[in-house]
């Protein structure tokens, strides 16, 4: 029990700690955008300014990817992890990608494509030889990938698709194309799983029926024989980038149909080199460029825009080639650059002339007293130490309901949408 509620005490600062940076730089957010930045680098502690993986763990962690190690973000400070030389499995390369397991441990990814797994209860690395044969994995791995319910998802040097199945200590083969070759990326989303190869074929498995229900050769014939990322959004339609300017892919599976973005296309990127791609709110995609900033692409309006460095302003994003881009459980955005850092991006909402701020109503940090109006269902939620009231918009008579609710930081004025977005006294007025 200490030990979980310690987990839940420091997972509760690291949102509290980031919700009280926005507060003090909010005043700077530009209206039309409604988005705020703000920014953490070696002056708060980051080993590195160059940020190559981001993740956030299960207990609530953020993990930064360096040339100078593994950095882990407490909300607070940074702490910093690194291989002994000493170790025969020393590497000076860099990480590249992350992933956790539900047995508490991080999959790294190298530069030069080597493995390393690190323990989260030891805060320890080990060779991927160690760990994979107490799992009585294969010796062929070449690359893991993050399946939802944590378990192990990885490909093979001879072709093969896997899942290590942490419950039943078992490897579970998929039944994937190997002709089309060896597993580039692969993205598991709901009872399928998207897969393309070095090849550039694209396959989709319906995990049900265990059988392949779509491949196409599109990019076969188009591109090199290259490393492909995935990404596959809430609808389903699958977005693909690669080294180098090869810009950005989007197939939609439905129709068959492919859009190819560039600098020069309709629609155009500030930049084709892709490294990395997420969703934001109202499914619009985020997508990372290097040298070109972020560019927002809204599907569904056709339009894009663009996210880029402002000198002049030291809450814009912290530079324009950015490496890496995760999207964590909250909805903020962390954005990694090459050379400055990490800047953490969070969309703030207009109403009544206030701007507010997404927070999670599972958070349960401490203590404050606070009123929140949530324009839907007309009504105001006042919190008092340890617990918050609602009450009808019409009279203010007597509380309607009580909501189980702690925060550290006082709440003053709007919310919008039909969840409580709760905004910072003398914070973001619009």
């Amino acid at each position: 029990m200490k030990i979980n509620a310690l987990l839940h005490l420091k997972t509760t600062k690291v949102f509290l700690t980031l919700l009280l940076l926005f507060v003090f730089f909010s005043r700077t957010v530009a209206h039309e955008n409604r988005i705020l930045f703000n920014r953490l680098g070696v002056n708060q502690g980051l080993s590195s300014n160059e940020i190559n993986s981001i993740i956030k763990d299960s207990r609530g962690f953020m993990w930064f990817g360096t040339p100078e190690g593994l950095n882990c973000y407490d909300g607070y400070e940074f702490t910093c992890y690194k291989p002994e030389r000493a170790d025969y499995f020393y590497s000076e390369a860099y990480i590249i990608h992350m992933v956790e397991t539900q047995d508490d441990k991080l999959w790294l990814t190298y530069q030069d494509g080597s493995i390393r797994i690190f323990d989260l209860r030891e805060n320890k690395f080990y060779p991927i030889q160690e760990i994979g044969r107490s799992l009585h994995l294969p010796s062929t791995i070449s690359h893991v990938f993050q399946e939802p319910e944590g378990n192990l998802l990885f490909a093979t040097t001879d072709h093969r698709l896997c899942k290590y199945d942490y419950t039943t200590a078992s490897i579970i083969d998929y039944p994937t194309d190997l002709i089309a070759g060896k597993v580039s990326d692969v993205v598991c989303k709901e009872d399928y799983l998207y897969v393309i190869y070095y090849t550039g074929i694209v396959e989709i498995l319906d995990l049900n029926r265990r059988e392949s229900i779509k491949n196409s050769r599109y990019l076969q014939s188009r591109t090199q024989y290259r490393r492909y990322r995935l990404f596959v959004d809430t609808d389903r339609e699958v977005w693909i980038y690669s080294d180098p300017h090869s810009g950005l892919f989007h197939f939609s599976p439905l129709t068959d149909r492919w859009e190819h973005f560039s600098e020069s296309s309709v629609l155009p990127l500030s930049s084709s080199i892709i490294r990395k791609v997420e969703e934001g709110e109202e499914g619009v995609i985020w997508v990372a460029t290097d040298h070109g900033g972020i560019n927002l692409i809204d599907k569904k309006k056709r339009q894009i825009r663009y996210l880029k460095n402002n000198h002049f302003d030291m809450h814009s994003i912290s530079q324009n080639s950015v490496i890496a881009l995760y999207k964590d459980d909250t909805g903020v955005l962390w954005a990694g650059t090459y050379k400055n850092g990490v800047t953490i991006i969070m969309r703030v909402f207009l109403s009544s002339g206030h701007f507010a701020i997404p927070y999670p109503m599972n958070w349960r940090p401490g203590l404050m007293t606070a009123i929140v109006y949530m324009k839907i269902a007309g009504e105001i939620y006042i919190s008092e130490q340890t617990a918050m009231d609602c009450f009808a918009t019409t009279g203010l008579p007597a509380p309607i309901k009580n909501m189980s609710m702690t925060l550290q930081i006082p709440i003053v004025s709007v919310a919008m949408q039909s969840s409580l977005w709760p905004q910072i006294n003398g914070g973001i007025s619009g």
